[in-house]
């Protein structure tokens, strides 16, 4: 009887199997969640960047009217490009939960400004804080997009 019991083999896994299988997963772990923060962080910065192509349509149609771009501020809730008359355009950023303030300078050349930066920033504390984009535009059509601290 005691023979029978030592000659049977136990199933189960060995110590040596169970610590291959933690240094594998913790090697995949290590590798997967620092890119998995990289595209969540990307995801916030889109929502900075539909804000930035919104303002730059509304700088576009300013444009059109006035010959100039326009340069100001703007916060949380609804803002004009121009001087919120009847004929100005406004970009509301209430919707927006990570990027709502943003600021517009105009390039001058000579009299006239030919082009245009917009700069907003993450919302102070919230999961894009730190995220700041960056667009330039002018009349050429050229534009740039530069998204900093992902």
């Amino acid at each position: 009887m005691l023979r029978k019991l030592l000659s049977k083999k136990s199933k189960g896994f060995t110590l040596m199997e169970l610590v291959i299988v933690l240094v594998i997963i913790g090697i995949l772990a290590t590798i997967s969640v620092p890119l998995y923060t990289s595209y969540v962080k990307r995801s916030y910065a889109a929502e900075g960047n539909a804000l930035c192509d919104s303002i730059a349509q509304a700088e576009k149609v300013y444009y059109q009217a006035n010959n100039t771009f326009w340069a100001g501020t703007g916060s949380a809730g609804k803002n004009y490009i121009g001087a919120a008359s009847a004929g100005d355009i406004a970009v509301d950023t209430t919707a927006n939960q990570y990027f709502q303030a943003f600021t517009i300078t105009a390039g001058p050349t000579g009299n006239i400004a030919d082009s245009f930066s917009i700069v907003t920033n993450a919302v102070a504390g919230s999961k894009a804080d730190g995220i700041q984009i960056t667009y330039s535009a002018g009349t050429t059509g050229a534009t740039s997009v530069t998204v900093t601290g992902i």
